[in-house]
């Protein structure tokens, strides 16, 4: 396994683990042990790297148990996940399990470190000497940049087109223009605001004249930087919620 100070952590990518599981899964009936590995990936079980690759599913969380060890609730979702979704939460959840990633998750903020920063930060956390570090740190690196691409914000696009499928379930079909996701511009974006509710037209309330006939609600209008979105003021409750929680979404992490 790779150890740096008292921390462990995997030698091989999360994909490649899946990888094993599947074969463990499907060829062994989910029964973990060196022998049953060494079958199920056709290699010798005297293999060092075979040491490596069973270190590292304990190391993600995949296999409980010592000696004959079984796979986990969350290796069975990664292995057979029900879409595309529960793959991305389980990755995440393995990715988790290491408590050097966790760690340095919380230092940078969820955010792929450039190397020297993370090379400080492994001397600082580990308490390893430098010449260590740097024989580990571009490995390291590797599992926090695919940690951190499982955290990537929606594109104003992708959440445009879940906003206008949530309306839809209303029976709300946007005019062209209602729904608004403003192009990605190769520029330094804004900083997303708190999503804010404003009226399209704001007038101040006067009595209304004997015959004058009754105005029709204005819509409300939802803006997240440069996103903004008007829909009905008769849609549900629910929905505004779902489509407020959507945009919020676009905010930086």
């Amino acid at each position: 396994m790779g150890k740096l100070g008292v921390f462990s952590y995997p030698e091989i990518p999360l994909d490649e683990a899946i990888g094993i599981i599947q074969a463990v899964a499907t060829r062994m009936k989910g029964q973990v042990s060196r022998r049953g590995v060494a079958v199920a990936l056709n290699q010798s079980e005297a293999s060092g790297w075979l040491s490596h690759k069973l270190a590292a599913l304990h190391d993600f969380g995949l296999v409980e148990g010592r000696g004959e060890g079984r796979l986990t609730a969350l290796a069975q979702r990664l292995a057979f996940p029900t879409d595309d979704r529960e793959m991305a939460r389980a990755k995440g959840e393995a990715y988790r399990s290491v408590a050097l990633f966790r760690l340095l998750e919380g230092r940078f903020q969820g955010e792929a470190p450039d190397q020297a920063a993370l090379t400080v930060a492994l001397e600082e956390i580990t308490e390893s000497p430098r010449h260590q570090v740097v024989k580990k740190v571009g490995l390291i690196r590797s599992h926090l940049s695919e940690a951190a691409a499982l955290r990537r914000r929606p594109s104003t696009a992708e959440v445009a087109e879940r906003l206008t499928q949530t309306l839809a379930k209303e029976g709300i079909a946007p005019a062209e223009g209602r729904l608004r996701a403003q192009p990605e511009a190769p520029r330094e974006r804004p900083v997303p605001r708190e999503p804010s509710t404003t009226f399209a037209a704001e007038a101040q309330p006067r009595s209304r004249d004997v015959g004058e006939p009754a105005k029709t609600p204005s819509p409300l209008e939802i803006t997240v930087g440069e996103m903004r979105m008007v829909i009905p003021r008769s849609v549900s409750d629910e929905t505004l919620d779902m489509a407020i929680g959507l945009m919020q979404s676009l905010k930086r992490r």
